[in-house]
């Protein structure tokens, strides 16, 4: 069956919508919870629902779409149920109302990314597209959404989510055009190497736990300063317009970023560079712990070195090393390791942190953490990548 070609405009289209989006929504909705009176460690058990379904929920739909070779059919499902789920937080004032609508929001949010990543990437691979360049889009588009939106939810904090279901279902229109081959993906066929259940089935290569232990170090730290920052910078005494101008200069620090990291990976490798954007996360944290609006732009400014550089050459690692058939379910372990197990951590007992001993203390406490336990990774690692060579010779 020949394919439709698909032109990199699109696709940098269907990614600049997506992370609109996400930028609608995410940076504002910790401040939106303590407008509404919750403490800390309610709005980290808000913050473990979507984690929840990270972990029980999204990787079903990756299975599901890999299962039936309908990877069109259920991307559009979950952007149109992510549209409808979103506007429920509108009508939500107290604790169990918001617990309502976080489960139903993340029923489709927590899928959207892994899924639209996992054809994205597929389409570049096809038809010669450099996939850092698509993402550039969404990168973009996060940066000048946050900024613009933050001046508007100071005064009507409900309208990012109607803005942001406006944008669920513009994607929607945007993924019901994607080729029909979408809609035809080889089944799997074959299984991996027997070493722990289900992941064998899915990676030819041992080293994906390296990656997957460093992606999980690394939610850690960046999971609770996505949850809190709003928070964090609320009790600071500063405004929303803030928060948005801290996520302006974040996603900015993203463009360059990808603009070589296609080039920067090919010369270093992708472990050595997973392993030090879970180091430098942790200096972003003790950084956020000064408390001082310079420390927390210079925080900020550390978001492409450490977040984008790992998540593309994490989410390419991956692509790289799962059997046919197998790559919705292979980016669906690295969200469920993530923005499942990690962040359940990170939101729950950073918010029981937080309430015990204060911002301050957590940020510092969390960012040691880190150093300490990515670096002992990164030198494992090492090691292994030595004897290995050494053995081959």
């Amino acid at each position: 069956m020949k394919r439709e070609r698909t032109s990199f405009i699109y696709l940098y289209l269907i990614s600049s919508v997506t992370y609109s989006a996400f930028a609608l929504i995410g940076p504002f909705l910790g401040a939106y919870y303590r407008l509404n009176g919750l403490t800390g460690t309610q709005i980290g058990v808000l913050s473990c629902i979507t984690c929840l379904f990270s972990l029980l929920v999204q990787p079903l739909w990756a299975a599901r779409a890999d299962c039936s070779g309908k990877a069109k059919t259920y991307v559009c499902i979950i952007a149109l149920g992510a549209g409808i789920s979103v506007m429920s937080y509108c009508f939500a004032h107290s604790f169990g109302g918001f617990v309502a609508a976080a489960a139903f929001y993340a029923l489709f949010y927590t899928s959207v990314s892994p899924m639209i990543d996992t054809i994205s990437m597929r389409e570049c691979r096809i038809f010669g597209h450099q996939f850092s360049l698509v993402r550039l889009g969404g990168t973009i588009s996060y940066a000048a959404i946050a900024l613009i939106i933050g001046r508007f939810v100071q005064k009507r904090p409900t309208i990012s989510f109607v803005m942001g279901a406006i944008a669920y279902f513009c994607l929607f229109g945007l993924l019901s055009r994607l080729p029909a081959g979408e809609n035809h993906q080889p089944q799997p066929d074959r299984k991996g190497f027997r070493f722990i259940g289900r992941i064998a089935e899915i990676f030819t290569d041992r080293s994906v736990y390296f990656v997957l232990i460093l992606a999980f170090i690394f939610q850690l730290g960046f999971g609770f300063l996505f949850s809190f920052l709003s928070v964090y910078v609320t009790d600071l005494g500063y405004g929303q317009s803030l928060i948005g101008t801290l996520q302006f200069i974040s996603a900015g620090t993203e463009i360059p970023v990808l603009l070589i990291i296609y080039r920067v990976e090919r010369k270093f490798g992708s472990l050595h560079l997973i392993a030090f954007a879970a180091c430098l996360m942790g200096v972003r944290l003790l950084l956020c712990a000064r408390g001082s609006i310079p420390m927390l732009i210079l925080a900020m400014l550390l978001q492409g070195p450490s977040y984008m550089v790992l998540y593309y050459c994490s989410s390419m690692f991956i692509q790289s090393h799962v059997f046919k058939g197998k790559a919705s379910e292979g980016q669906s372990i690295l969200y469920l390791v993530q923005g499942g197990a990690a962040s359940i951590i990170s939101n729950l007992f950073g918010g029981m942190i937080v309430d015990a001993l204060g911002f301050v203390r957590t940020f510092t406490i969390v960012g040691i953490a880190m150093l300490i336990s990515s670096g002992a990774v990164a030198v494992v690692m090492t090691v292994t990548e030595r004897k290995f060579s050494h053995d081959g010779h």
